[in-house]
């Protein structure tokens, strides 16, 4: 049977699908907080996006975008900057196991400790990690100094060349309008991109398997200690209300301690993988008592509306069978063949 890949919604008939996710212990410490979530979707009724996040949904077999409420405004890359520098950290190193020193000059221009829109480790110069370690705090906790920790080894301590191979490597994968002026995303003013093209760095990012599990992971170990993930799709462990049962990793974070807050991830069904980007968000909230929230119309609340109804209301159509006649054309002046 030949099928070819059209996206048209298929209502109707959207079969359920079971899903297999991590699981991890839930945390019952005192900064757990519950964000203002909606109830579960309704994948017979189309979402309605009521907050002004800028939105796209898009299939990671061909680029279609299924749903698009950010209609090529410019932003901030903020942590989506991590994805393309753990992809060419990825495919430039030998093994996940290689041993990295942290360099003194990697912990420069990376934030102020404490910001939250500069997560960091803490890493000191001289510590020792494998690259499989400074992945999982890349893409897990969105760590800055991990992140650039990454790219001054495999760029031998040439940030900028890096810099430019994250440019060039958007461009190569369709990205018209994205400008990278550090390795983590850090907000100065100067670099761009646009959701369409996060979209597409995401789709790319979604066929590197390795890097997607890690992403994945709800915590990790270092130096002893577990870290939590920031992706709250992932783990309730620091925020309740926001997990999405086969959500698929990739990163969360924010560009400033208020506001503009980035959730990045896939789904499957049927074979077909989804991507799914909200930028410009309300931020988190850190209070003084060491509870977190969320305003309304955050990312987690959007994510919560369109995850399932996309994901099942798009698919496969059998158009025609091998052999099948789907026509017939006159014709009027024939040769036979020799």
């Amino acid at each position: 049977m030949a099928f070819i890949l059209i996206f048209i919604p298929i209502f109707a008939f959207a079969a359920e699908t079971s899903d297999v996710s991590d699981v991890s212990d839930v945390s019952d410490a005192s900064d757990v907080s519950k964000a203002p979530v909606s109830s579960e979707p309704d994948t017979d009724t189309e979402p309605v996006i009521t907050s002004d996040n800028a939105i796209v949904v898009m299939s990671a077999e061909n680029g279609q975008i299924l749903l698009n409420t950010a209609n090529g405004r410019e932003v901030d890359p903020t942590c989506s900057a991590k994805l393309m520098t753990a992809m060419l950290v990825y495919d430039t190193v030998n093994g996940l196991d290689n041993q990295v020193t942290i360099d003194a000059n990697a912990l420069k221009n990376i934030g102020n400790r404490g910001d939250i829109s500069a997560p960091m480790l803490g890493l000191h110069a001289g510590e020792t990690f494998t690259v499989r370690q400074l992945l999982q705090a890349t893409l897990i906790s969105a760590a800055n100094d991990a992140c650039n920790a990454l790219a001054y080894y495999c760029s031998d301590g040439d940030l900028a060349a890096f810099v430019a191979k994250m440019n060039a490597r958007a461009v190569e994968l369709g990205c018209t309008h994205t400008y990278y002026t550090n390795t983590t995303g850090l907000y100065d003013g100067e670099a761009y991109t646009t959701v369409e093209d996060v979209a597409k760095i995401a789709a790319e990012f979604y066929r590197h398997n390795t890097l997607l599990e890690l992403s994945s992971q709800p915590s990790y170990v270092i130096g002893g200690s577990t870290v939590h993930t920031k992706n709250y799709l992932r783990s309730e462990t620091l925020m309740r209300g926001c997990m999405i049962p086969g959500a698929k990793g990739m990163i969360a974070g924010q560009r400033t301690a208020q506001s503009d807050y980035c959730l990045i991830t896939a789904a499957e069904s049927e074979g077909l993988g989804y991507i799914y980007v909200i930028m410009e968000a309300p931020g988190e909230i850190r209070n003084t008592d060491g509870t977190r929230a969320f305003p309304d119309n955050n990312a987690y609340s959007d994510m919560k509306k369109i995850f399932d109804w996309y994901r099942k209301a798009y698919g496969y159509v059998s158009l025609a069978k091998k052999g099948d006649v789907v026509g017939e054309i006159p014709v009027d002046i024939a040769a036979e063949s020799v």
